[in-house]
């Protein structure tokens, strides 16, 4: 087992599941710094955390170490992160926040299962790999529908980084309560057609880019005050 320590939160990983890639990444300290840097600016001591790919449980402590077990849950779908997470969370103080195994889909999705396709690098496991990715094993894992997750958790703030599954996600109406999103956009998976449907989809439902803690791939969405 290797351990890490990133913004202050102790990570640690089994050896099978890290790459050279993953090890520096973790010892350098940026892993994840982006979307860690803009949860530090954006989140307020009330607020309810969601984090879609939760991958080594990082965001889920960094955001639990200020709202607190109760106000903090996450989703991952690679089965042997799951069990990582739990723990990372737990020796950084969060123990019993709440991980849902399992990957993100549209409402529409009709099947109680989905294949996810893991990669050794298990940053790069997603639903829909890039075209041409390498070393990929599908297994099946719960379909969790987006909708009904948002409507149980029922967050202000969402981290959404699961490598290009984001982008049928946003036609349904979203919760008021919902009111920042941090997410890693993935031009590889749909190219700038895809970040424009993101956009558009989130414009519509009243979410503006906010410049603070947006960074390269990683965009912050604020949803804009109506007046009254």
């Amino acid at each position: 087992m290797a351990e890490f320590v990133v913004n202050d939160i102790l990570l640690t990983i089994p050896d099978r599941l890290l790459t050279e890639q993953l090890r520096a990444s973790f010892t350098s300290g940026r892993y994840e710094s982006s979307e860690a840097d803009a949860l530090v600016r954006h989140l307020r001591p009330r607020d309810r955390y969601l984090d879609l790919g939760a991958g080594a449980g990082f965001l889920l402590a960094l955001a639990g170490a200020k709202l607190g077990v109760a106000g903090v849950a996450g989703v991952e779908a690679g089965p042997d992160m799951v069990p990582v997470a739990i723990e990372n969370l737990r020796q950084n103080g969060v123990d019993g926040a709440k991980v849902h195994w399992g990957a993100i889909v549209p409402d529409s999705f009709a099947n109680a299962t989905v294949a996810f396709l893991q990669r050794r690098s298990f940053w790069a496991s997603s639903l829909t790999p890039p075209e041409g990715a390498a070393n990929t094993t599908a297994v099946e894992v719960p379909a969790l529908r987006f909708g009904a997750l948002l409507e149980a958790v029922r967050p202000t703030v969402a981290s959404i980084d699961i490598e290009g599954g984001e982008l049928e996600l946003f036609a349904p109406p979203l919760p008021a309560c919902l009111r920042l999103i941090v997410m890693e956009l993935h031009p590889a998976v749909y190219g700038k057609a895809g970040i424009k449907q993101v956009f558009d989809a989130l414009s519509q439902q009243g979410f503006a880019y906010c410049p603070i803690g947006s960074k390269g791939g990683t965009v912050v969405f604020e949803r804009l005050k109506t007046p009254g």
